[in-house]
């Protein structure tokens, strides 16, 4: 695994950093986790759209996982961001601005929810920390009071490669269309952990063993996609209000912050219940005693604390691990 942090002169620049980490980052090459850049188009078949197209290398021999990031860029809007998808497979016969013509796309295979998750990022100067393995990677983009994060690629699941061969996982911020700016007040309190902005929509999405997409972030009590801990707020399958929210987790009785797992489970009463896996590297972590931007250390590795877009409410903190 291998992260970074700095600061960009702005989006494109942002963008561009982010690519070069993944492809061209020493530790990543040592490892053999690098990411494979299989095409590139910069504003050329669209004026505002800046698209890569990547390949993991996943953990186990045979692995390909499937990404495809775009940087939108309209300075007369003004509005920029990172939209990120994920696909099953992919084709070079399918055009770079396509891309949900690629096989199992989150927009196009089975169970797509029609979602474009991305993060809204500001084109000035933005604090950024990207962390990266051949399995997935996490960028998170900060300016001013506004944090922005994205996750894209595997899950930990719970279950063999056989059981569940494709645990592909693709989630930002919000998922409203491309003019949305970082400015607007629906997406305050949402993070691809945690959706309840009043946008009624999930802004991240898990492939399942089925290999059909399903929602996973949004919280409210139609939607049965959940990530816990953050989701205790409402009880798991009864869709009402819970006794076992997140804000009231505090530091351990030394000072230290624990850190949950961020877990993956599908509460609807009309199937199975099901708990598909972890989030690699992301943990909740209690809002007290924190700030977005601290840093805390748990067994020995760091861990950056982020909060949701602009919120500074005690359950909606999250930290990355960075090493």
């Amino acid at each position: 695994m291998a992260w970074t942090s700095g600061t960009a002169t702005n989006a494109a620049d942002l963008f561009n950093k982010l690519i070069t980490f993944l492809t061209s980052d020493a530790t990543l090459i040592a490892g053999g986790e690098a990411w494979t850049l299989l095409r590139r188009d910069t504003f050329t078949l669209d004026a505002k759209r800046d698209l890569a197209e990547l390949r993991g290398p996943g953990s186990s021999a045979g692995d390909a996982i499937y990404v495809q990031v775009c940087l939108f860029a309209d300075a007369a809007a003004p509005a920029y961001s990172i939209r990120v998808l994920g696909s099953q497979s992919w084709q070079s016969i399918v055009s770079i601005n396509t891309p949900e013509g690629q096989p199992g796309s989150l927009l196009s295979g089975a169970g797509s929810l029609g979602i474009v998750p991305r993060m809204p990022v500001f084109n000035s100067a933005i604090s950024y920390w990207f962390v990266a393995n051949g399995r997935r990677f996490i960028a998170v983009a900060k300016s001013s009071a506004y944090w922005g994060a994205l996750y894209a690629g595997f899950i930990l699941p719970y279950g063999t490669p056989a059981q569940y061969p494709y645990p592909l996982f693709i989630g930002a911020n919000t998922s409203r269309g491309d003019n949305y700016q970082s400015a607007d007040l629906d997406i305050a309190n949402s993070a691809f952990w945690r959706n309840d902005g009043e946008y009624g929509s999930y802004s991240a999405a898990l492939l399942q063993p089925s290999g059909g997409w399903v929602g996973t972030n949004r919280f409210d009590t139609t939607y049965t996609g959940r990530t816990w801990p953050w989701a205790m707020s409402l009880e798991t399958r009864k869709n009402s209000v819970g006794r076992y929210d997140v804000a009231y987790l505090t530091q351990l009785p030394n000072g230290a912050s624990p850190l949950l797992p961020a877990i993956l489970y599908d509460c609807a009463t009309t199937r199975p219940f099901s708990i598909w896996g972890e989030l690699q590297g992301v943990f909740a972590v209690p809002g007290f005693g924190v700030a977005a931007g601290d840093t805390v250390t748990v067994g020995g590795k760091s861990h950056l604390v982020v909060q949701a877009a602009t919120s500074t409410n005690a359950a909606r903190f999250a930290a990355i691990q960075l090493a």
